[in-house]
C-alpha cells in the first residue's frame, strides 16, 4: 500500500493573532487541508519579538492541534530580521562558505556575532560568472525565544523562516510569474507591515514597519513609497492580510488581494484560504535548504531548514 504523505503546519505569529494553515504535497502538488486562527493579546507579540510566551504557546498549541498532526514551521519578523540578495563571482560550495561571512558583514548593519545567518544560490549567471545569494536571518536570541515557544508548546518544530520568506513563496502559491520588472506582495497584520519585491520570483528588496497610529492603506503606502515612488515602477502589488481586499481597493490601480492559484489544491470540505492565511500557507509550502553562515563547509541550518520535507 501507498502510504499518505505527511502534513506540514506554517505558524504565523503576528501581533494580533496567530494564523496556521496545513498542507500535504504530494508528486501531484501541494493540497491545502485547513487553516485556523487564534487571537492573541495585545502585549504577546511586540516589535516582531514574542514577549508573551506562556500565551503564544497556547495559541500555536491551539491552532495545531485544530489542524492535526504535522511539523511546523514558524514564523519570525521584526526590524533586525535580515532578508537580501548579494551578487558575487561565481565560487564552488567550499569557497562559497568560506567567502560569504565576509560578504554578509558588509551587507547587514548588525553584528554578525549575535545573529544566527544563513544562506543559499538563488540563480548562476554562466555567461557573467556570477551568483546571487540570498542572506536570510535574526539575531539569535529571538531564534532562541521562538523554537522555545514551540517546543513549550509541544510541537515538532520542523523550522523557523522569516515572514518575508514566506511571503514570496506565497506570491509564487498565487500562481504569479514575474521576470524583470519588479512585482510587490506587501501583507498588514496586527499593525506589521511586510514588504517583499520580487525579481525572476527572488526577493530583492525587503522592508518591514510597524503601522503605528496611521490607517492600513497610509501604512502600506508608506511602506512601499521606501523601494518605488511612482506605482508604476512596479509591475504589481499583492496584499495579504486580514484588511486584504479593502485596502487592495483603497489602493486602486495595480493593486489586488492576494489569492491562491491553481497550483494549490483543495481537501474536500475546505474552502479558498482568505488573504489573511498566505503566509502561514508560504510557511507550510516547501523550500530550499540554507546552510549556515560561520561554519568552514556547507552546514544545514534552522532557517528554510529541509526536516522531512
Amino acid at each position: 500500500m501507498r502510504s499518505t504523505p505527511p502534513s506540514a503546519i506554517g505558524i504565523d505569529i503576528a501581533p494580533d493573532a496567530v494564523r496556521a494553515a496545513a498542507i500535504r504535497c504530494d508528486a501531484q502538488g501541494p493540497t491545502l487541508l485547513g487553516v485556523t486562527a487564534h487571537p492573541l493579546p495585545t502585549d504577546a507579540v511586540v516589535d516582531g519579538r514574542i514577549v508573551g510566551s506562556a500565551a503564544v504557546a497556547r495559541a500555536i498549541r491551539a491552532a495545531a492541534t485544530r489542524l492535526g498532526s504535522g511539523a511546523v514551521t514558524l514564523s519570525a519578523s521584526g526590524p533586525e530580521t535580515v532578508l537580501t540578495v548579494v551578487e558575487m563571482p561565481a565560487l564552488s560550495d567550499a569557497e562559497l562558505a568560506e567567502s560569504i561571512e565576509w560578504e554578509a558583514d558588509a551587507a547587514i548593519p548588525f553584528d554578525l556575532a549575535t545573529m544566527a545567518l544563513e544562506y543559499r544560490v538563488v540563480a548562476r549567471s554562466e555567461a557573467e560568472s556570477s551568483i546571487s545569494v540570498s542572506v536570510s536571518g535574526l539575531p539569535r536570541a529571538q531564534l532562541d525565544i521562538v523554537v522555545g515557544v514551540g517546543r513549550k508548546a509541544a510541537l515538532e518544530v520542523r523550522a523557523v523562516e522569516l515572514v518575508a520568506e514566506a511571503l514570496r513563496r506565497a506570491h509564487t502559491l498565487a500562481g504569479v510569474r514575474t521576470d524583470a520588472k519588479p512585482a510587490a506582495i506587501v501583507e498588514l497584520a496586527g499593525g506589521r507591515v511586510t514588504m517583499v519585491v520580487l525579481v525572476w520570483g527572488q526577493a530583492v528588496f525587503v522592508r518591514e514597519a510597524a503601522a503605528v497610529g496611521e490607517g492600513a492603506v497610509t501604512a502600506i503606502k508608506r511602506t512601499l513609497g521606501t523601494y518605488a515612488t511612482d506605482a508604476r515602477d512596479l509591475a504589481e502589488v499583492i496584499v495579504a492580510g486580514p484588511e486584504a481586499a479593502a485596502v487592495a481597493g483603497a489602493l486602486g490601480g495595480i493593486a489586488r488581494p492576494w489569492a491562491p492559484g491553481e497550483i494549490l489544491t483543495r481537501a474536500d470540505g475546505v474552502g479558498i484560504p482568505d488573504a489573511e492565511f498566505a503566509t502561514a500557507l508560504g510557511l507550510a509550502m516547501p523550500a530550499a535548504a540554507s546552510n549556515v553562515i560561520g561554519t568552514p563547509s556547507p552546514k544545514k541550518g534552522w532557517l528554510a531548514r529541509l526536516l522531512g520535507r
